[in-house]
């Protein structure tokens, strides 16, 4: 039986374990700004919260979705790749310095 990993292939996963982190920060933020703004508006038209609190549920759902297209787009990747091989650069460099003595 082939794994769930080798199902879903690793660049997908990859993209749904950084996703589900930015959630996380994403949710929070959302709800200090929520609450900030349900606090300054406790004694105004019930009305009111309740459109904000649905705009705030309707954010924590588009906030995965967006998170995840942006970052499986190939933009991103291309970006990812640059940084990876100038890291890869930078460290073959040190290492080369290491070796030499300096």
């Amino acid at each position: 039986m082939k794994s769930m990993a080798a199902l879903l292939g690793r660049p997908l996963m990859e993209t749904l374990g950084w996703t589900l982190m930015h959630f996380v920060w994403q949710g929070a933020l959302v709800a200090v700004l929520l609450g900030a703004v349900l606090f300054l508006l406790r004694r105004g038209d019930p009305r009111m919260r309740y459109a904000l609190l649905c705009a705030g549920m309707l954010a924590l759902v588009a906030a995965p979705v967006v998170t995840g297209v942006a970052i499986h787009s190939p933009a991103v990747s291309a970006l990812r790749a640059v940084s990876d091989a100038g890291v890869s650069e930078a460290t073959s460099i040190e290492e080369e310095r290491c070796s030499s003595g300096e």
